[in-house]
């Protein structure tokens, strides 16, 4: 056997297939680089987690490494064996291959980070880490992964605080999506609305846009899609919980502690006044900032009727702040609350 040609044979092959691994786990979430291929990256990147309980690097490098011998072996070896000699090299590789396929997946608890993937396995945007930040058009944005198998939104019926709208029910929406990291700020908000730039005091630029309606905050994600071509919107409320749970099941996204909301958020309890500079408390598990408190945010119900807003504000007490809570107006009312302003979310 020309051991030399062998290994010329695995180094190529493996050092391709290690390369598009590392491409995939690296680069498969970047937006508008090469979505296509990177979504058939991350496929087959799938099954190998799947047939592997090794890091994702291992497995390729181990895969191409096989894939090299293979080659080398049947363009070059195999018309040198006798026909005994080719069977029992076959019936090696099957056996090889039925391991690979039915054993290893036994041992897959091993690497269980791999094991619960996030997302459709075909979807490129599935490789990407829940937290991971990334500015767009001037606004750092936070990833958002679809929900883990079994989380649900609402709260239990022993939470201090429920209310009876907050029923529990699953989340299982499937893409994963872009969150602003904080409330869009004055600052942000007047550039889309030059013209209201009199009606905000100078040393507010960086508090949350709030006072503006359910209508002037989608008014504002529609016009700055399209300034910037990109596909803003309000969250969902289901999408808002998630995002603010972050793969929790407590009251608030730090836990059951009350007395640690005034580390995570402006509330009644410490900012009476009035809201404060975005991003100046505690970030929850996923790197987003004033989930609760500060100021509180319009949601896309997810029923007909009211308008729903999600957080509570400087207003709120902390019952008011958890995950589940939900801040209700009718259109018809009066008086508009004026401690609601806008998170956005990107769509992928």
């Amino acid at each position: 056997m020309n051991s030399s040609r062998l290994m010329a044979h695995l180094l190529v092959t493996g050092g391709l297939l290690v390369l598009a691994g590392v491409l995939t786990i690296y680069t498969a979430g970047i937006d508008n680089a090469g979505h296509y291929v990177l979504s058939v990256l991350a496929t087959v990147d799938r099954l190998l987690a799947f047939l592997s309980p090794f890091p994702a690097f291992i497995s390729w490098a181990l895969v191409g490494f096989a894939l090299g011998a293979f080659a080398h072996f049947f363009m070059w070896e195999a018309r040198h064996f006798s026909q005994g000699q080719q069977r029992a090299v076959g019936g090696a590789g099957i056996a090889l291959l039925v391991i690979y396929i039915i054993a290893l997946p036994l041992l897959n608890t091993l690497n269980p980070g791999r094991a619960m993937p996030r997302g459709p396995w075909w979807s490129a945007d599935s490789r990407r880490a829940p937290g991971v930040v990334h500015d767009f058009d001037g606004i750092p944005f936070v990833w958002i992964p679809v929900p883990l198998e079994g989380a649900v939104m609402g709260s239990p019926d022993d939470e201090t605080g429920r209310q009876p709208d907050e029923v529990l029910r699953p989340l299982s929406f499937s893409r994963g999506f872009w969150m602003g990291r904080t409330e869009v700020t004055w600052e942000q908000y007047l550039r889309v609305f030059p013209e209201d730039t009199e009606k905000v005091p100078e040393d507010r630029l960086h508090h949350p846009a709030t006072g503006l309606t359910y209508e002037r905050a989608e008014e504002y994600a529609r016009k700055l899609s399209g300034v910037t071509g990109g596909k803003y919107r309000l969250p969902r409320e289901d999408e808002w919980e998630h995002a603010c749970r972050a793969d929790t099941r407590t009251p608030w996204s730090f836990g059951f502690a009350a007395a640690a909301l005034a580390d995570h958020a402006w509330y009644v309890e410490n900012s009476p006044e009035g809201p404060r500079e975005t991003g100046t408390r505690t970030e929850n598990p996923w790197g987003l900032l004033d989930m609760h408190g500060n100021a509180a945010e319009w949601c896309v119900p997810l029923r007909d009727g009211a308008q729903v807003y999600r957080g509570g504000s400087w207003k709120s007490l902390g019952s008011q702040c958890r995950c589940a809570a939900r801040g209700l107006y009718s259109p018809g009312e009066l008086t508009l609350p004026d401690d609601v302003g806008i998170r956005l979310v990107r769509d992928p």
